[in-house]
């Protein structure tokens, strides 16, 4: 089965804090850009006290890469997990995409557009100012959203049927029982119809199946998107809770075609009669903080090594079982980490 490749697109850019026509365009001179990696704020700020219209301004990255001939067949997109607030993003010159927002993902399609075995430029037009039709500007926002292409890139190859996103959840969860749903987005982009099957594996934490189950033949025309769901039983799952956060992963794939790879931990939650907060139908006491996802001098552009450790230290150094995470989505790899050592999130 061909693989899907994510490649780590966070080296290589090229970076300037002003606005210019011509920036997108292949041939330009770029001796006055500065080489950054991602994620990266558009500027550097004192430890305290500095006003937020400090990085309110346009500015350009430009990234050089060469798309082998070998993903000529293939479909081949970049990932953008975080850019603040509205990004312009351009190929070779022509503009595929914008973005408005700068706390959610978002990916642009690059097949078409590539020229195969050569130098290709991706630019992006960053403006990073107050937009009051962009949430969460528009009223009084409390906060400082900072700027730059502050979070991961990445360029996704996989085969042109593909998942575009899959959503596990699980229900009605017992000791005995709990029920999986797999929802599978596929996209065609093949060019004709296409027949495909969805196959999800349940694997726990030592790589053994715990469950398999696939759907009937599905249809999809070209240029379409189509969700399969997907549901199965588990017998005695192993619960995540504070102490023992179980992790299983789910491999779901299209037969012949893209796979990818899911986590989730088996969990009830919900709050009883008497206000109180359940976990796998036992009371537990919340004690946690409000965590705003600024760092000194970088702003949001924090890596993913000391995401992780922000977990870490609001888990084993101040005791916390729980975090509200304010206003907005964070960073995957936070997140992440907060399923892996059993730490709540709102």
């Amino acid at each position: 089965m061909p693989c899907r490749e994510l490649l780590n697109f966070n080296t290589k850019w090229l970076y300037i804090p002003e606005d210019c026509g011509n920036y997108s365009q292949v041939s330009i001179d770029e001796s006055s850009f500065e080489k950054v990696s991602v994620p990266h704020t558009n500027k550097l700020h004192p430890h305290n006290y500095f006003c937020e219209h400090d990085y309110q301004f346009v500015s350009w990255y430009r990234r050089h890469f060469t798309a082998k001939e070998e993903w000529k067949d293939r479909r081949v997109a970049v990932e953008f997990e975080g850019a603040m607030i509205v990004a312009e993003i351009f190929l070779n010159g022509e503009k595929l995409f914008e973005h408005k927002g700068g706390y959610t993902p978002f990916t642009v399609e690059l097949t078409d557009k590539l020229l195969w075995g050569k130098d290709n430029v991706l630019a992006v037009r960053l403006d990073s100012c107050c937009h009051p039709d962009v949430p969460p500007e528009g009223e009084i926002v409390d906060y400082m959203l900072f700027g730059g292409i502050y979070r991961n890139v990445n360029l996704v190859v996989s085969d042109r049927l593909y998942l575009e996103h899959v959503f596990i959840s699980s229900h009605d969860v017992t000791e005995e029982k709990a029920v999986v749903k797999a929802i599978a987005s596929v996209n065609n982009k093949m060019g004709s119809e296409q027949d495909f099957v969805v196959t999800h594996r349940l694997l726990d934490q030592d790589g053994k199946v715990i469950r398999e189950i696939s759907s009937r033949e599905e249809q999809i025309a070209a240029g379409e998107t189509k969700q399969v769901l997907c549901e199965f039983e588990v017998n005695h799952p192993h619960l995540w809770n504070l102490n023992d956060p179980f992790l299983y992963t789910v491999k779901t794939e299209i037969s012949g075609q893209d796979n990818v790879e899911s986590r989730i931990g088996i969990r009830s939650i919900r709050f009883n009669e008497n206000s109180l907060f359940e976990l796998n139908g036992k009371v537990v006491k919340l004690t946690g903080h409000n965590r705003h996802q600024n760092f000194p001098y970088l702003g949001g552009a924090m890596c993913d090594r000391y995401q992780r450790e922000d977990a870490d230290i609001l888990k084993y150094q101040l005791g916390c079982n729980f975090m509200r995470t304010s206003h907005y989505p964070q960073a995957k790899s936070f997140l992440d980490r907060c399923d892996e050592i059993g730490l709540l999130v709102f």
